[in-house]
């Protein structure tokens, strides 16, 4: 096994070429590769895959491994050999591209090697002008041109390849290994950023119990309609007190609305009632860390429309409740408020308590 590796590693790309000159030789084209009692065939094509630079430019090229210093190399067409040529490489250990051309029946080899990293001159040689194998004109392909009297163009620059000791592997396992480390650290950011909002089919919320009462709405059915006309209104102080003991709270009054601080929540306040921005800052607030948010929306009147305007836009897990000045046909669960001796009397369908003020906001009398 290790001298199979040894013998891999020596051995280094040789590029041969062969400018037909615009004739098209009989398949196959091969360049064979004479090293003592080794033959290699190389198959030389047109297709434009590389080594070879372009399709069907007359310019056939094609690639193998060699690992000696010297060789004898056959161009042959459709079986029959179009003439030999000695090839000497100055540097054995390099890679090399090998010139074919035939001029007036002879093939020419000349080699060349890519320029060396540290700008030294690349080293050069060629073999030897060798007659052709047979007389007259060479075997083509149905309608082509004779090779003789000839030369064609070179590529201007032959294609190389990197050799064994090259850095290269090493550039682009490391550009490799960075590329999956950015697409991880990605995948993981965006775990992060989805975590906090996404939940499995398997975990649900237990909701919050009714407002003061079991049978009252509760802050996680959404959006709830408390109508305090006239005096009842002065339950907006304590409600406020009561909702911001265990929650945010997100106050929408206007400006000539008094709205005194309070322990606990903190309490968001915003002058303008418009449902859209409502809902806006209410998604904004819910996506901070914190106790659970509630809205409380402090209007004189509104109408149907608006008041379900507020409760599809509150986001799904915001609930909280709107303090009305009138009644409305909205649909919404509804708590009518009316003063009492102890403080408030609140009816919700056919239960009715009565509440007051107390440290922590409201308490049932």
């Amino acid at each position: 096994m290790l001298a199979l590796f040894c013998s891999l590693a020596a051995a280094s790309p040789l590029v041969v070429r062969f400018d037909s000159a615009g004739a098209a030789p009989a398949e196959p084209l091969l360049a064979i590769l004479v090293d003592g009692e080794t033959r290699t065939e190389v198959a030389l094509r047109d297709d434009g895959e590389r080594p070879d630079f372009a399709k069907e430019d007359s310019r056939f090229a094609g690639v193998s491994d060699f690992s000696g210093a010297t060789l004898t190399l056959v161009l042959s067409a459709g079986g029959i050999e179009l003439g030999t040529a000695p090839v000497e490489f100055a540097d054995p250990t390099s890679p090399h591209d090998v010139d074919l051309a035939i001029s007036g029946g002879v093939l020419t080899a000349s080699v060349s090697a890519p320029p060396d990293p540290n700008g030294a001159a690349p080293p050069d040689g060629s073999g030897a002008p060798a007659s052709g194998g047979g007389a007259g004109a060479p075997p083509m392909g149905s309608g082509g041109a004779g090779f003789g009297g000839a030369s064609g163009e070179r590529p201007s620059e032959p294609v190389s390849f990197p050799s064994g000791d090259s850095g290269d592997g090493l550039l682009f396992i490391g550009v490799g290994v960075g590329l999956l480390a950015l697409l991880g650290a990605g995948w993981v950011w965006r775990r992060w950023r989805a975590a906090p909002t996404s939940r499995s089919a398997e975990v649900q919320i237990v909701p919050e119990p009714g407002l003061l009462a079991p049978s009252f709405p509760s802050l996680s059915d959404g959006l709830a309609a408390w109508v305090a006309p006239g005096e009842a209104r002065s339950i907006l102080e304590p409600l406020l007190r009561h909702l911001a003991d265990r929650h945010r709270v997100l106050v929408a009054a206007k400006a000539d609305i008094d709205i005194r601080p309070v322990a606990g929540g903190p309490v968001y306040r915003i002058s303008a009632v418009r449902p859209s921005l409502v809902g806006d800052v209410a998604e904004s607030l819910g996506r901070e860390p914190g106790p659970p948010l509630c809205v409380l929306l402090v209007l004189d009147e509104a109408d149907a429309d608006a008041l379900r305007d507020y409760r599809d836009l509150l986001p799904q897990d915001v609930g909280g409740l709107v303090l009305l000045g009138k009644e409305v046909e909205s649909g919404l669960p509804t708590v009518v408020v009316a003063v009492a001796a102890e403080g408030w009397s609140l009816g919700h369908g056919p239960t009715t308590i009565t509440v007051a003020a107390s440290r922590r906001g409201l308490d049932v009398v």
